[in-house]
């Protein structure tokens, strides 16, 4: 697979999903040897992702080199102040002992 197929299957995958209600292209550069995505995902429940992948051609295939997101609620403020949604849980240190 070439990278250009690769960020082809990805633009596929994004346009099949059945919880995708739309996508915007950030960002994309690819070369020969490697690739960078970035997209806004608009979900079907009203949440959206930021999500950037980063992704080399390698001897064995394409290998994913860096990825990362960001997922958002789009029901923001929350219904309390004192209620985070879920996935914020773990992301919160203590600042005490």
């Amino acid at each position: 697979m070439t990278t250009d197929e690769y960020l082809a299957a990805i633009h596929l995958a994004l346009m099949e999903s059945p919880i995708v209600a739309s996508y915007v292209v950030v960002r994309q550069r690819v070369t020969s040897q490697s690739g960078h995505l970035r997209v806004r995902i608009d979900l079907i429940n009203g949440d959206f992702l930021e999500a950037a992948e980063f992704f080399r051609l390698t001897p064995d295939g394409i290998k994913v080199a860096d990825y990362r997101h960001q997922w958002m609620r789009g029901t923001f403020p929350c219904p309390s102040p004192s209620v985070l949604p879920s996935r914020f849980e773990y992301d919160i240190i203590p600042l005490q002992e």
